[in-house]
């Protein structure tokens, strides 16, 4: 039973190796062909607040996020930093997480 169990864990424990791998980033070189800065708005948790019956209640924040996005020639938007996105120009190439 004890050498099932020592089977069992290290089969659970390589699985789980092998699927963080497939999540593991990629640096890929692309050239790029467009870029775009989205916004979008987002509800973020704030601080705990009474409401007029007096129970709590977390206070929810509108907060708006900055995206960075550059396509490449092969037609594919990657997400980018804000800095990353400052310093590069069309037709230029970089190295994405793929």
């Amino acid at each position: 039973m004890a050498h099932l169990m020592t089977s069992l864990v290290l089969v659970v424990f390589a699985w789980g190796i092998g699927g963080c791998a497939a999540l593991a980033c990629r640096p890929t070189p692309i050239t790029i062909a467009a870029k775009d800065e989205r916004s979008r708005l987002e509800a973020r948790p704030g601080l705990p607040r009474t409401t007029a019956d007096q129970g709590m209640a977390e206070e929810v924040r509108p907060t708006l996020v900055r995206e960075f996005w550059v396509k490449s020639d092969g037609g594919q938007w990657y997400r980018i930093s804000a800095q990353q996105y400052q310093t590069v120009n069309i037709g230029q190439s970089i190295e994405v997480c793929q």
